[in-house]
């Protein structure tokens, strides 16, 4: 598990560059309730 978390870390860093605005539309209805990172583990797993 501890190398999958590294692995996606690497992708969402990743997809964070080339999907910016699905990333900061979805970020943006994430940041009332929820994290960034908690929102992107959710949709990876």
């Amino acid at each position: 598990m501890i190398k999958k978390i590294g692995y996606f870390q690497e992708m969402h860093l990743f997809y964070s560059k080339n999907n910016i605005r699905k990333l900061y539309t979805f970020g943006y209805l994430a940041q009332k309730k929820i994290t960034h990172k908690i929102c992107f583990y959710n949709i990876f797993f």
